[in-house]
């Protein structure tokens, strides 16, 4: 399945709290045909990407299901590394992750597939896509959360447990 990630600075995601899931991002509301793609981590961690299948755009990714997190109180900071214009990726709908962890800050959630060494970056104004030199996903980022935001992952991430 085809995944484009275009790197545009000034397009925002809409943070979606909803009861259950811990995080909820949607990036657009215009889709011709919907696909998904799940990253599986054992059967205790999902998340998911629902995306366009005719232009591989991302249309909202949600944080399903997850046991393993670590709470951080300071802020997010995200690695700097080349930027990518526009990303585009075959990916299968079903991954499976050598890794799974998500990091809540106090203004961003950074979810990690991988424990490769991310190397290129790409996304929109608030999520940042990463990939390793083989251009496989290792992670995604969310910055400029509201406490209120981080509040939600947090109790929800906590109620999984």
């Amino acid at each position: 399945m085809k995944l484009t990630i275009k790197n545009d600075p000034d397009k925002k995601a809409t943070f979606d709290p909803k009861e259950y899931f811990p995080f909820r991002a949607v990036l657009s509301d215009k889709a011709a045909e919907l696909a998904h793609i799940g990253f599986y981590y054992k059967d205790s961690n999902l998340f998911e990407l629902t995306i366009d299948r005719s232009t591989g755009s991302i249309i909202e990714m949600v944080l399903t299901i997850c046991n393993r997190f670590q709470i951080n109180k300071k802020k997010l900071m995200l690695p700097d590394m080349a930027n990518s214009d526009m990303i585009s990726l075959e990916i299968n709908e079903s991954v499976r992750c050598s890794s799974f962890l998500t990091e809540i800050y106090k203004d961003g959630i950074f979810i990690k597939f991988s424990e490769a060494r991310p190397v290129t970056k790409a996304g929109y104004g608030n999520i940042a896509y990463f990939l390793d030199s083989e251009k496989n996903l290792t992670g995604i980022a969310a910055t400029n959360m509201s406490s209120g935001e981080i509040g939600h992952c947090i109790t929800e991430l906590q109620n999984m447990k």
